[in-house]
């Protein structure tokens, strides 16, 4: 059976894509959507923009369906299932998030047992330690879609790993919709740090990322491990969405700018490089919140900046708050802070230049430093095609996100 998997969104749901192929790896040829007599589509519904996103490619398919089966599952299935099969009715399937599991048998096919996943990403690959959140930040949908926070057995966890070390992975890039909460639903504390602990002792496994942390759940056994572990990156994704206390209340983020400023202060002292996401224009950001929120960035210097607008998402708190903010000035906010994005994280890299740097090679021709996560960050170039493997580069270059270098002898 020739099949094709669409993946859209974020990496929680490659994760799944990957655990979906593994299940059915050896009875399936993965083809191009135009070759497939099956097509998979892996969806978004996050946000108004994902959320187009997918609806677009739905009419994509639709168009060079020809006999072809379609199945769409993921997050805009759980959000709007009936609006989704009137308006599609040439769809075959719409799975929800639990019903995509059973795909395989609704093909057909032969399920295979265990944690198999049919990696794409290969040297790196996520692992997903939780799902849903219990955070129920006021313009957040995940809850609705996802539902309440469900960590993942740390056994099948460091088996995943193991069996991921075992076919040449070097690094494991944590995520969840909240990683630092990881275990409290279990046992009443994070597990995080023995997660940490127990993966780094894993053997061939160099590299550990972590992504999605809030910042309301690093807490001082969590910064020590991260400190002391040699396999961590020296680089954290640490949303804040906005630093004024008012903004912060409104949108329910359970932190103040005082505790945001003294835990990044700490970050900056132990050597991180930082990631971190802000959201403009929430109903009633004044302009004297978003200066506040500018000069905290510009402050800490973040390297890497993610930077959207607020959505107005039905069925959150925040949907229905007055004080909504003229698109104009969200569009001119958010350019300011873009600029501002664009000079930290070019000064960061212009910081290398002439020096030696440690790079793990994800593809011929590039690689990326502990300091730039895959797809969102920088990358190294380089003339190797030792994928899978760490070498030295020194830089000769930089524009902007990308650094040129040469292999340093020896390496």
């Amino acid at each position: 059976m020739k099949i094709s998997l669409i993946t859209l969104g974020c990496p929680k749901n490659l994760v799944e894509s990957e655990r979906l192929l593994g299940s059915v790896e050896g009875q399936v040829d993965i083809v191009d959507p135009e070759s497939a007599e099956v097509i998979i589509l892996k969806t978004c519904g996050f946000i108004k923009d994902a959320c187009e996103e997918s609806f677009d490619w739905i009419e994509r398919i639709r168009k060079i369906r020809d006999g072809k089966k379609i199945i769409v599952t993921g997050c805009l299935v759980n959000r709007f299932p009936k609006i989704l099969k009137e308006r599609f009715p040439e769809v075959d399937h719409f799975l929800s998030l639990e019903d995509e599991k059973g795909i395989p048998v609704l093909l057909g096919l032969n399920k295979r047992p265990g944690l198999n996943r049919l990696i794409t990403t290969a040297p790196f690959a996520y692992l997903m330690v939780s799902d849903g959140c219990d955070n129920r930040c006021s313009y957040c949908t995940i809850p609705l879609i996802r539902g309440r926070y469900r960590s993942f057995p740390k056994e099948n966890l460091l088996a995943e790993v193991r069996a991921l070390a075992g076919i040449g992975v070097k690094e494991i890039i944590l995520i969840g919709q909240d990683t630092g909460f990881y275990g409290h639903d279990l046992v009443g504390r994070s597990l995080l740090p023995d997660l940490i602990d127990e993966i780094a002792s894993i053997e061939g496994i160099e590299w550990i990322r972590l992504m999605y942390l809030h910042p309301a759940h690093i807490d001082k056994h969590l910064l020590s491990v991260l400190n002391s572990t040699p396999k961590i990156c020296r680089y954290l994704e640490i949303p804040i969405q906005h630093i004024s206390d008012k903004i912060l209340k409104l949108m329910r983020r359970k932190v103040k700018k005082s505790q945001l400023t003294k835990l990044f202060s700490q970050l900056r002292e132990a050597g991180f490089a930082l990631r971190t996401t802000v959201l403009v224009g929430f109903p009633g950001e004044a302009d004297s919140d978003f200066q506040e929120l500018l000069q905290f960035v510009e402050d800490i210097g973040f390297e890497y900046l993610g930077i959207f607008s607020f959505s107005p998402e039905e069925g959150t708190t925040a949907y229905g708050l007055p004080d909504r903010i003229d698109p104009e000035v969200v569009l001119k906010r958010t350019e300011t802070l873009r600029m501002l994005s664009y000079y930290l994280t070019s000064r960061f890299n212009r910081s290398f230049l002439g020096k030696r740097v440690k790079v793990l090679i994800d593809e011929k021709g590039r690689g990326r430093r502990e300091f730039d996560a895959p797809e969102i960050d920088s990358v190294v170039e380089v003339d190797s095609d030792r994928i899978g493997e760490f070498i030295d580069v020194m830089i000769d270059s930089v524009d902007n996100w990308q650094l040129k270098g040469r292999l340093c002898p020896q390496s």
